[in-house]
């Protein structure tokens, strides 16, 4: 019964070094598409402002944890908000 346990033990090891792994490789995946939800609500406030007819072709990019379009924080200037 030993050895079945220590097997499982080195498969959760495992499960969540790969996990952790690949999250933290996603930090640093180079220029992705922003996620289509997130593309959505901007494209609905961007179509929300006065004198928009519409939204066409409307893209985002992700750097690392920065996405693009930039937001403005309260206040600033175009400053870019980490996620």
């Amino acid at each position: 019964m030993d050895p079945f346990f220590a097997g499982l033990t080195g498969l959760l090891i495992a499960h969540r070094g790969i996990n952790t792994v690949h999250g933290a490789a996603q930090r640093f995946r180079i220029d992705t598409a922003l996620p289509e939800e997130r593309l959505n609500a901007i494209s609905a406030v961007a179509a929300a402002v006065e004198g928009v007819e519409h939204v066409h072709e409307f893209r985002g990019r992700k750097l690392g944890t920065i996405h693009y379009p930039k937001k403005k924080k309260k206040g600033g200037s175009g400053d870019v908000i980490p996620r």
